[in-house]
C-alpha cells in the first residue's frame, strides 16, 4: 500500500474515531442531564405571584462533568432557590411560610388513611380573578388548564412589577416553587385596559410500573390595568325588573352575608370608578347577578396596588 492510501486511511480512521467519541460523549451528556433533572420527580402544578423577587439562594446542583471540548456548563452547577410548602391541617391547604403573595396552583392531595386515590385542589389567592380551573381525565392521561387574571392599579410605581415563580410538586406530594426574576412591569402604564398574558406549559411523560402516561398542564396569568371602585351600588329588582331596593356598599365591604328584598328578582351590581381627566375609562362597570350566582362582586385594593376581587355570600329571600 503506497504512502497516499496509508495516510488516507489514517484520516478516515481518525474521523470515525472523534464521531464514535464524540456521539458516546453526547449520549452520556443526555443521560447525565436526564439524571439530574429528572421531570417523573416534579410536575408544575402553577405559579405563586410576589410583587418583587424572591432572594432564594441558589443550590449546588453538582457533580459537574467536562464536555469533550474542557468545557465546564457553569450554568448546570446550580438550580434556582426554593421554598417549601408547609401543609395546614385545619384548612386542608398548602401555604409557603414568611413570604406574601398570590397562589395559583392546583395541588395533588391524597385521600385521608383506609382511602384511596387522592383529589386535585385549587390553591387560588384573593389577588387573582380565578376563570375557573379544568382537569381532562383520559386514557393515560391528565390534562390541568387553569387561567386567572392580576388587576393592578394604573399609574402607580407601587406595584410596577408582577413577579411570576413556578410551582412544583414531586411524587412524593412535596410541593415547593422556584424564585424567579421573570414576569411584567407596568411601569408608564397610565390608562385602563392593559392587558398581558403569560402562558407556561408542560407535556412530560411518566414510566410507573411499565406503564406511561401522560401529565400535561397549561397556565395563562392575564395583567390587566383597572381603576379602583369608590363604591359598589346593589340594585336589587323584582319580577318587572322595577327597582325594589338600593345599597351602596363601601369597597372591600366587611359583610359576611347579603340578604336580599323577598321581591327580588335578580341584581344590578354598579362599581363606580373615579377615572383622572384626560384618561379612557368607564366610571360604571355594571354586572347582573341572578339565582345562578352566589356572591355579589366586591373589590379591595391591597398595598403593593393589587385590586382583589373577592364577594359578599348573597342569601336569597
Amino acid at each position: 500500500m503506497n504512502e497516499k492510501k496509508k495516510r488516507i486511511y489514517y484520516i478516515l480512521g481518525g474521523l470515525i474515531f472523534y464521531i464514535a467519541i464524540s456521539i458516546f460523549f453526547s449520549i452520556s451528556g443526555h443521560q447525565l442531564a436526564q439524571a439530574e433533572v429528572n421531570q417523573e420527580e416534579r410536575r408544575l402544578i402553577g405559579v405563586f405571584i410576589t410583587t418583587d423577587p424572591l432572594d432564594l439562594p441558589y443550590e449546588f446542583a453538582g457533580p459537574f462533568t467536562v464536555s469533550f471540548w474542557n468545557r465546564v456548563d457553569y450554568n448546570a452547577l446550580f438550580t434556582p432557590g426554593r421554598l417549601y410548602a408547609n401543609w395546614c391541617e385545619e384548612s386542608s391547604m398548602f401555604y409557603f411560610p414568611d413570604i406574601e403573595g398570590i397562589p395559583f396552583f392546583v395541588a395533588y392531595v391524597p385521600q385521608t388513611e383506609g382511602q384511596n386515590g387522592g383529589i386535585h385542589s385549587a390553591h387560588f389567592g384573593s389577588g387573582i380573578r380565578s376563570h375557573g380551573f379544568h382537569i381532562h381525565f383520559g386514557d393515560n392521561l391528565t390534562h390541568i388548564d387553569i387561567e386567572g387574571t392580576i388587576y393592578v392599579i394604573p399609574g402607580s410605581q407601587a406595584h410596577a412589577r408582577v413577579v411570576i415563580n413556578n410551582v412544583y410538586q414531586t411524587a412524593d406530594g412535596t410541593i415547593y416553587l422556584e424564585n424567579s426574576h421573570g414576569g411584567f412591569s407596568f411601569h408608564g402604564v397610565t390608562s385602563e385596559g392593559s392587558v398581558m398574558s403569560q402562558t407556561l406549559q408542560e407535556d412530560i411523560v411518566i414510566n410507573q410500573n411499565g406503564t406511561e402516561t401522560i401529565y400535561s398542564i397549561a397556565v395563562k396569568i392575564n395583567h390587566a390595568t383597572l381603576f379602583p371602585p369608590t363604591e359598589i351600588i346593589v340594585l336589587e329588582m323584582d319580577v318587572n325588573s322595577q327597582l325594589v331596593n338600593r345599597v351602596v356598599l363601601e369597597p372591600g365591604a366587611n359583610l359576611d352575608v347579603f340578604y336580599t328584598h323577598e321581591n327580588t328578582h335578580y341584581m344590578i351590581v354598579e362599581v363606580v370608578r373615579t377615572i383622572p381627566e384626560g384618561v379612557y375609562g368607564q366610571p360604571i362597570i355594571r354586572e347582573i347577578v341572578g339565582f345562578g350566582d352566589f356572591a355579589i362582586p366586591v373589590f379591595d385594593v391591597q398595598e403593593n396596588g393589587i385590586i382583589s376581587r373577592g364577594g359578599i355570600q348573597i342569601e336569597w329571600d
